[in-house]
């Protein structure tokens, strides 16, 4: 089973904890790209495509955990991850289905496996959801409106929405997918705005325990705050 890691952002609010690349920012004992990397792992996901920051060597962190890893340097960083998302699956093989997580968010194995379920029955491009989110900042999270299970907009400053970007995704990769997310990653479309763009299925996973470490203060509650309790669920879930 194929799986992607998208870890090219600047990860502005994290520069001031240091000098390392975000995904490897250590919360918990663990870089935080571990997490992401491990629940891909625990579903199912034996090869996986990491697409980082030139000499950033994100990938190496990982590698003991897969059975092939393909690392890919995105020289375009200021297009985002729906242009990550792009080189991603162009070096992921066609017709099948591509578990996406971003470096930067903890989310509990069953959430992401859920989504990936939801891609292979519909066939079709999924992004997961969380209707009643519990350990994530509303006002920092991207939303989506979400009409007859379908996504049909997104964007953090939503005033009306149904539910949050999980920052987990399924997509088939078929010959032209890489193509449209390039071609909205030019238009300045965020990766959950190019999945709204395609009308991509919503696995709503409600009460999943997942979280975006976003800030140096969030890494810091790592042991005591909601951060903590997150990584609590996903030890337990992951074994």
């Amino acid at each position: 089973m194929w799986g992607a890691i998208l870890a090219s952002g600047w990860g502005t609010r994290l520069r001031s904890w240091g000098t390392i690349p975000k995904p490897l920012a250590p919360v918990a004992g663990r870089a935080i790209i571990e997490y992401p990397a491990r629940t891909l792992r625990a579903i199912g996901v034996d090869r996986v495509v990491v697409v980082e920051q030139p000499g950033s060597c994100i990938h190496k962190t990982i590698v003991s955990l897969f059975e092939r890893v393909i690392p890919v340097t995105n020289y375009r960083v200021w297009l985002g991850n729906a242009y990550s998302l792009s080189l991603a699956l162009r070096a992921a093989p066609v017709d099948e289905v591509i578990a996406v997580v971003m470096s930067d968010h903890i989310i509990e194995p069953d959430a992401v496996l859920e989504v990936v379920r939801t891609a292979a029955r519909k066939g079709y491009h999924t992004l997961g959801v969380d209707s009643a989110p519990k350990w994530v900042e509303i006002g920092e999270a991207t939303k989506v409106v979400i009409e007859d299970g379908v996504i049909v907009a997104a964007g953090k400053n939503l005033r009306e929405w149904d539910a949050v970007d999980i920052g987990a995704a399924a997509i088939v990769n078929d010959e032209r997918v890489a193509d449209r997310a390039e071609t909205a990653a030019m238009e300045g479309l965020g990766f959950s705005q190019f999945m709204a763009s395609v009308k991509a299925f919503a696995a709503d996973v409600s009460g999943a325990a997942w979280v975006d470490v976003d800030s140096v203060e969030e890494v810091a509650e790592a042991s005591v705050g909601r951060l903590r309790e997150v990584v609590k669920v996903w030890e337990e879930r992951t074994g």
